[in-house]
């Protein structure tokens, strides 16, 4: 069954090419520049670093379920994956530990929740917006932390070796490796922002629902049209919050390409992001008064 849906989705790809190539091409370019010049800067340092660290052994003296997090919720999506995949494969978590922690430690950063989503949704006010992203994550998180820390001290004592000096054999190891994860991240970029590009005349005829349904699909471009939405300021921040915490089609694809050189299978990946957006969501609904809109 999954083999005949990926057939039929990638054939209906290729036939929407051919029928919109105006739309693709458009969508194409947007999704390069996307790729060159937000993802690319940023996110090829922290993997090349992480890589380098595990290549090093350094990971060995660090508190993996800790590390993970903070490296999560830090550099945004999909750092927290990329980590996971390391632990994972590295022996300082066990898999299920993995696949638990993964939906919970692949969070948006700070920076683009306060910088991209507060400006774009107009203007909201910082403190709320991530007391609503990020608690709900972190009253699960604390308890497994506590849990997983107490088990990897003692596995980390009986693991822990010295520090591998890098050679230039292994910088480029590790470098090859990278560009091989931003480059599969830029493959599910590339296809996503054509897909948009093709619905965007379909989607423009429902604008109220357009955010959501485009967000769905890649959260910045669905984040981009909500200042036009014509939602209420609540109901606008709160939507922006849950497509944000959910990271879209495009982010969890992005996941699991990170995912591919590990045992983890991101089983509860999206189910777990699902959940987890929509409590923030509808948490920063209440605390901004949505409720109150709605009598």
């Amino acid at each position: 069954m999954s083999r005949i849906l990926s057939v039929s989705c990638m054939l209906l790809f290729f036939f929407l090419l051919l029928l919109f190539p105006s739309a693709a091409a458009d969508g194409a370019s947007a999704g390069i520049l996307l790729w060159y010049r937000k993802i690319l800067p940023v996110l090829l340092p922290f993997t090349l670093a992480s890589r380098l660290m595990e290549a090093s052994n350094i990971i060995s003296f660090l508190p993996p379920a800790v590390g993970m997090a903070v490296l999560g919720w830090c550099c945004g999506y999909p750092m927290g994956a990329i980590w996971a995949a390391i632990l994972v494969r590295n022996g300082k978590l066990t898999c299920r530990q993995g696949e638990l922690l993964l939906p919970l430690c692949s969070q948006p950063s700070p920076m683009f929740l306060v910088g991209y989503l507060r400006t774009q949704a107009g203007g909201l006010e910082p403190l709320p917006l991530l007391a609503a992203a990020y608690l709900p994550p972190l009253l699960i998180l604390l308890p497994l932390l506590c849990i997983y820390g107490k088990e990897s001290n003692g596995k980390t004592e009986k693991t822990a070796g010295d520090l591998h000096i890098l050679r230039i054999r292994d910088f480029e190891n590790c470098w090859f490796a990278s560009c091989r994860i931003l480059l599969k991240i830029g493959a599910y970029v590339l296809v996503f922002s054509i897909l948009i590009a093709i619905l965007h005349p379909f989607l423009s005829e429902i604008p109220q629902g357009q955010p959501l349904l485009a967000g769905v699909l890649e959260m910045t471009t669905g984040i981009g049209l909500l200042a036009d939405s014509g939602l209420p300021s609540p109901l606008c921040g709160s939507l922006g919050l849950f497509l944000v915490c959910f990271g879209g089609c495009s982010c969890i694809a992005q996941t699991l390409a990170c995912l591919e050189d590990s045992p983890l299978t991101g089983k509860y990946f999206w189910k777990g992001k699902l959940l987890l957006a929509s409590v923030s969501a509808t948490f920063y609904y209440i605390c901004q008064g949505g409720i109150s809109f709605l009598l």
